[in-house]
């Protein structure tokens, strides 16, 4: 990550894989790889994110990583799913409604990007409305 900090991204390639030959389980490390890869080589990142997946299939930075990868490239269909899968593992993860918001937007389907946008934000009231101890936090 440190390598990466400094923008010595073929450093970081080359940490990520010695890192994947020690651990080739490690997902987090397919994920980072995909990552660095996507706009450079999306056959690549690809397969980067798929393994990560397939070895952690509850892991929403590995399915939301997928997703912009598929929305850069212009695959909306599956970034949708992919971005879906995402707030299906992690339904407060906020990154994924933006980019499942945008795919959709991007894609010519904008009410369902409105509705996306909408989940991320849920309508909940105030623990403060009706509380006893609003009056001594405000008077």
């Amino acid at each position: 990550m440190s390598r990466m900090a400094k923008g010595d991204m073929s450093g970081t390639n080359a940490e990520l894989r010695r890192l994947l030959l020690l651990s080739p389980a490690d997902a987090w490390a397919w994920v980072i790889l995909g990552n660095l890869n996507f706009r450079q080589n999306f056959a690549l990142a690809e397969r980067y994110f798929l393994r990560a997946a397939a070895l952690s299939p509850a892991d929403a930075y590995a399915w939301n990583g997928m997703g912009a990868m598929y929305a850069e490239k212009g695959d909306y269909r599956k970034a949708v799913t992919a971005f879906e899968t995402a707030l299906k593992e992690n339904p407060r993860f906020a990154n994924a409604h933006l980019g499942l918001a945008v795919a959709l937007a991007d894609s010519g389907e904008p009410r369902r990007a409105f509705e996306a946008l909408e989940r991320m934000f849920p309508q909940r009231q105030s623990h403060f409305r009706g509380d006893d101890n609003y009056t001594s936090l405000v008077g």
